[in-house]
């Protein structure tokens, strides 16, 4: 057996659901503020990539 498929079994045999360990509803509600995050970062790299490709650029391709 490979070792990705056995991390997947142990992590499927051992993961939070299983065993209760966290509370995944107290996490989901946590985590749906953080999801703020990265879409500000895309947004501030794409307005960063637009800023840099110039007015011509649609025309020469």
């Amino acid at each position: 057996m490979s070792e990705p498929i056995v991390a997947l079994a142990v992590g499927v045999l051992l993961g939070p659901a299983v065993l209760n360990w966290l509370a995944l509803a107290y996490w989901a509600i946590r985590t749906a503020s953080w999801n703020r995050g990265p879409r500000v970062a895309i947004a501030i790299q794409l307005t960063a990539v637009a800023l840099r490709i110039s007015r011509k650029y649609p025309s020469e391709q």
